[in-house]
């Protein structure tokens, strides 16, 4: 985990905003990641292959995984903001020479806190839309 990044992070934003986006997106990927490799890979490989029979039928198991890729699909697209803002900081801190004193200042600075409060904002609707799959 990033736990480095996300610390120099806070230092340079004055705010932990960061943190709590980063574990959402990696819970997300660790999530879809082992859905593909240990689930959906494996029952159309068992079935296929004959060495598992189906106790539903084939139209309700393809219904099924359908509704849960469509879901990841869904639920993908907000991890983008977060990958944006971090382009948006990044694309700041590339375009300047920066002294010791000015990235020590480098939260106070109007686009900085725009930002963060950006990302903040972000956060508290993604938490009321969040849908969990709990399995």
């Amino acid at each position: 985990m990033a736990i480095a990044a996300t610390h120099r992070l806070r230092l340079l934003l004055g705010d932990n905003v960061a943190w709590g986006s980063l574990q959402s997106a990696v819970a997300f990927v660790d999530d879809a990641n082992t859905f593909f490799k240990h689930d959906f890979v494996v029952a159309v490989r068992e079935i296929c292959s004959g060495k598992l029979e189906p106790t539903m039928a084939k139209e309700d198991i393809v219904n099924e995984y359908q509704s849960r890729i469509k879901n990841l699909d869904t639920n993908c697209h907000r991890h983008y903001q977060f990958l944006n803002w971090l382009l948006d900081i990044s694309t700041i801190l590339e375009c300047e020479k920066f002294t010791f004193q000015s990235i020590s200042n480098f939260k106070d600075r109007d686009d900085v806190k725009k930002l963060v409060k950006t990302l903040k904002t972000e956060e508290k609707t993604e938490q009321k839309d969040v849908e969990f799959n709990i399995i």
